[in-house]
């Protein structure tokens, strides 16, 4: 479902959390903001071998299969975006190279 542009975070923050997965099949991406919003959502995901277009479809169809894996994943995408993207752990990181650097 096309929602257009969202430009209020809570509303955004509401629209992800009610997501069953989230699912991005790009071949190359550098952690995009969209995968972290939907994991600090407690959205679930995973990671598939590249061009493997079979293993997507059987790991999107395995989600929507299974309620209680999707919610043990959720549980956890939340629990590494608080712990590995928050903003505090990402600014003691910026820290720590640029003293690595100096």
């Amino acid at each position: 479902m096309h929602l257009g542009q969202i430009s209020d975070d809570r509303l955004l923050a509401q629209i992800d959390s009610a997501e069953d997965l989230f699912v991005i099949p790009s071949l190359q991406d550098n952690s995009p903001n969209t995968v972290l919003e939907s994991m600090a959502c407690g959205v679930p995901g995973s990671l598939v071998r590249r061009n493997d277009v079979a293993a997507l479809r059987a790991g999107i169809e395995d989600f929507l299969r299974d309620p209680s894996k999707r919610e043990e994943m959720g549980i956890n995408s939340r629990r590494v975006a608080l712990q590995e993207y928050s903003p505090a752990v990402q600014a003691r990181r910026y820290s720590e190279m640029h003293q690595s650097l100096v």
